[in-house]
């Protein structure tokens, strides 16, 4: 299998990038850049590659920090990641409505806007997806900086879903981490002239279904570092994506017969360090 995988860009994108070419969060709608993810049939697997930065990044951590619900805070640090000034902190589980500062948003395989966005309960933000390919999922309102941590809480459904946290995303790059249904993942990226996202990273990544679960994300210039749940995915190094962005989280349903659904207990956005 080929570790491209294809995308698209919708025409609510080329057309106000026609009008006002300088990127900025708002033009990014319900659909945005998010509506065109990796293909799951097409993404290369194996070990993920490790860049520079994997002698100080352990394979594996048991700090609070890497674990659903651990503590997080400014300044702290596990096992290679510091965390800078907070962007972005959001316990789905106190909130009566989302807050001005994320925006819920849901698409189909064509990028077209779905009425499927994100709801807010006792469990958490829910993200349901009731058709195959349908996409639902929370993105920051503002660019974050391109030296950043992002991570969530989240707890699967039974049926099958991928998720995907994006950052660095603007009109002409984004960086991926998907976390496939059946238990691997790729870090993919695009960049300036690219028509395809790229993997730098690909191999296992199981998924506590029914459980809660802790992705971590942080990206330093060009180095991009994934953890699930205490275990290290991949350290590996991008040349696509490397200026501020927004972030999201999403869900694809790829389920053909029910729906998807999930419940993101906490988001965090950090500046990093």
């Amino acid at each position: 299998m080929g570790a491209d995988s294809a995308r698209g860009i919708s025409k609510l994108l080329v057309a106000a990038a026609i009008v006002y070419p300088v990127f900025a969060a708002g033009l990014l709608g319900a659909t945005g850049l998010f509506a065109f993810h990796l293909d799951p049939a097409n993404a290369a697997r194996g070990v993920g590659s490790l860049g520079t930065l994997a002698a100080l990044v352990s394979p594996n951590c048991s700090q609070a920090m890497m674990e659903p619900a651990g503590r997080v805070s400014e300044g702290e640090s596990a096992c290679g990641v510091t965390l800078g000034s907070r962007r972005l902190s959001i316990d789905c589980r106190s909130l009566a409505t989302l807050p001005a500062d994320i925006k819920a948003i849901s698409f189909d395989s064509s990028g077209n806007q779905t009425q499927e966005p994100a709801t807010v309960s006792a469990g958490g933000c829910r993200l349901q997806a009731s058709m195959q390919g349908v996409e639902s999922g929370l993105r920051s309102t503002a660019l974050e900086p391109k030296d950043l941590v992002v991570i969530a809480d989240f707890t699967p459904g039974s049926s099958a879903a991928t998720v995907f946290m994006d950052a660095r995303c603007a009109m002409d790059a984004c960086l991926s981490l998907a976390l496939w249904n059946d238990g691997t993942f790729a870090i993919a990226h695009y960049g300036t002239g690219d028509s395809k996202f790229s993997n730098i990273a690909t191999g296992n990544a199981a998924l506590r279904r029914g459980q809660a679960n802790r992705v971590l994300l942080y990206l330093h210039g060009q180095t991009v570092v994934a953890y699930l749940n205490g275990k290290r995915l991949a350290t590996t190094t991008t040349s696509k994506a490397l200026s501020e962005g927004l972030v999201a989280l999403t869900i694809r349903n790829e389920d053909s017969s029910q729906a998807a659904a999930f419940e993101v207990q906490r988001l965090y956005i950090f500046q990093g360090k």
